[in-house]
């Protein structure tokens, strides 16, 4: 279910040719004798142990890779769902091992919705395997499922309905407020509370303007008191 990647030639080249695909769930960097260093990536089924045949490469690196996060809609447990793509048992470990790794399978490929687990082993949604490659497009699970999508004669032991989905964004950074620092007591008396020497000066400027008011007042009074004796003396 590999399919190679040429002109990569290095661990990094190779795991970044599938971190940046999402339809890209495995990759692989191998040793091939008499070939060298080679890259491969796809959807593996039979990574581990390539279905009990032997391995005539050393693999240097790889990984299965999650893109995005996966919700789980719906147990599937029970009845068989048609046409998905039969994977089969592994060769190794208990079957917790297998129905933890069947799982594992699907929530890697963003096209698999349904996984289950059973005596015939790992079944998956996989339209571009059950298909044949697009040659039988029938071959596909029921879209919506209905009951007439299952088949109720074969009973799994495990399975799930699941979504893929895109998490949202990371919050922007927040940075902590920046402390203000409040000015002393003594400097903000200078400010928000007059001295005694500025209320002494302010009541002198006070008196100052008043006196010259009340001079010019008494000045306006006297030649207004002349004029009109002036007019009716005469």
């Amino acid at each position: 279910g590999l399919f190679r990647a040429k002109q990569r030639f290095d661990r990094q080249q190779c795991q970044q040719v599938c971190t940046a695909d999402p339809r890209c769930s495995v990759w692989q960097f191998n040793d091939v004798p008499d070939a060298g260093l080679q890259c491969w990536v796809g959807a593996g089924t039979n990574c581990g142990n390539r279905a009990g045949h032997p391995v005539r490469f050393k693999v240097l690196a790889g990984q299965r890779l999650l893109h995005g996060e996966v919700l789980v809609l719906k147990p599937m447990a029970g009845p068989k769902i048609r046409n998905l793509y039969q994977i089969g048992v592994y060769h190794d470990g208990n079957e917790e091992t297998s129905i933890s790794r069947c799982r594992g399978w699907c929530y890697s490929l963003i096209s698999c919705q349904y996984w289950q687990y059973g005596k015939t082993g790992c079944w998956v949604d996989a339209p571009f395997l059950s298909s044949d490659r697009g040659m039988d497009p029938e071959k596909v699970v029921q879209y919506p499922l209905t009951l007439s999508g299952l088949d109720s004669s074969i009973q799994m032991a495990a399975g799930e309905m699941i979504q893929h989905y895109c998490p949202p964004e990371p919050a922007s950074t927040t940075y902590a407020p920046m402390s203000v620092m409040m000015p002393s007591a003594t400097f903000r008396d200078q400010f928000s509370q007059p001295s005694r020497q500025s209320e002494d000066s302010h009541g002198m400027q006070v008196l100052w303007m008043m006196a010259v008011a009340l001079l010019v007042l008494m000045c306006t009074t006297a030649l207004a008191v002349a004029l009109i004796t002036g007019k009716f003396g005469s």
